[in-house]
């Protein structure tokens, strides 16, 4: 039993130790610095939403049925963890439709808060199976 919420020092409620969002005892999110760090976060979050980008390139399959190359999605992550300046291209190939499913998804990506924005660039593989 933790009793009844108490006042922190901000004025909040804090439900028990450690920091809190918005005073609910909920652990705050670490805002990252080190850009190592913020990289692997990245990665993780990328391979997290494989399926979204495989998704798109699926779908568009169907009606191109040799699709392939590799296209190169490159953003910024910004400090709130929105992204921005998303741009999709072909490398070794051109598909506006895939590219526009592509640039819809990664727009709406959300990753951890970071101290300062951070661009990106990832290279994705597809051919058919």
């Amino acid at each position: 039993n933790l009793g009844p919420p108490r006042p922190s020092a901000l004025g909040e409620f804090d439900i028990g130790a450690g920091p809190s969002i918005g005073g609910v005892g909920l652990p705050a999110a670490k805002v990252l610095t080190s850009p190592d760090e913020i990289d692997q976060m990245v990665a993780r979050s990328i391979s997290a939403r494989g399926r979204q980008v495989t998704a798109c390139y699926e779908s568009r399959l169907k009606t191109v049925e040799d699709l392939a190359g590799i296209w190169s999605i490159s953003f910024v992550v910004n400090p709130d963890g929105t992204t921005s300046g998303v741009k999709v291209k072909g490398q070794s190939a051109r598909d506006d439709t895939l590219e526009s499913c592509l640039k819809r998804k990664v727009s709406g990506w959300r990753f951890q808060k970071i101290a300062k924005p951070h661009p990106v660039t990832v290279p994705f593989n597809f051919s058919p199976t």
